[in-house]
């Protein structure tokens, strides 16, 4: 989506923010000033410190433990690995 937008001196602190953001920065500045706007305008973020709802849920995940069956066919294949090396080997 393309906004095409004209930021004039009537709103002071978004055009002196702008103003002295680099010209190929000030797409990004504002994009990041609309998005904060939002979060306040939704409650996400406090305005004046209150208390906020968090953005995302952050849950622990913990790795799968090692599937017992998994393990004994890896014991079973490596068994019969060593016997068959160990059969080469006396031969």
């Amino acid at each position: 989506m393309r906004v095409i937008t004209q930021i004039n001196p009537g709103h002071k602190e978004i055009y002196d923010d702008l103003f002295n953001t680099p010209p190929r920065e000030r797409a990004d500045r504002l994009r990041f000033l609309a998005m904060l706007g939002s979060l306040i305008l939704k409650g996400h973020i406090p305005l004046y410190g209150g208390p906020s709802q968090p953005l995302v849920e952050l849950a622990v995940v913990h790795p799968p433990g090692p599937d017992p069956q998994a393990a004994r066919e890896k014991e079973i294949v490596q068994s019969r690995m060593v016997k068959r090396l160990a059969a080469g080997l006396m031969e």
